[in-house]
């Protein structure tokens, strides 16, 4: 008879795939590297304008949001695609919501960076005495 993993065995693998899952949206999709360039940006703009701590705090949430909500998308579309190739409604349907989740989130992140970002922005143009 097998000895039973323990508890500890058991946490330290989850974190093994859950890195490997990382891994592997940040390497093979295309969509979800887009999103993490644009975070990227975003941070970038955070610390050139150092915005304060409620701001890194709605900045962190809503590029959290962003990227959960694509590898949830990718998720759903892989397993829908693993389900059934040919055309389903009920597929499409899954699809279609999981695809407008991601919209949703990405307005919310737009509407984040502006609201953070355009004061900075024009503070730091007027800083240049180009307006």
């Amino acid at each position: 008879m097998e000895k039973p993993e323990n508890v500890f065995t058991k946490h330290i693998r989850s974190h093994k795939y859950a890195w490997r899952g990382l891994y592997e949206i940040v390497t093979t999709e295309q969509n979800f590297q887009i999103l993490l360039f644009f975070s990227v940006l975003a941070v970038i703009a955070g610390l050139f304008f150092s915005i304060n701590s409620i701001e890194w705090l709605v900045l962190g949430f809503t590029i959290t949001l962003l990227l959960v909500s694509e590898a949830f998308n990718k998720s759903i579309e892989t397993v829908c695609d693993a389900i059934c190739v040919e055309y389903r409604d009920y597929i499409r349907y899954a699809k279609d919501i999981s695809s407008g989740a991601v919209l949703l989130a990405t307005f919310l992140s737009i509407a984040v960076v502006l609201i953070i970002f355009v004061p900075y922005v024009l503070e730091f143009v007027q800083t240049l005495n180009v307006i």
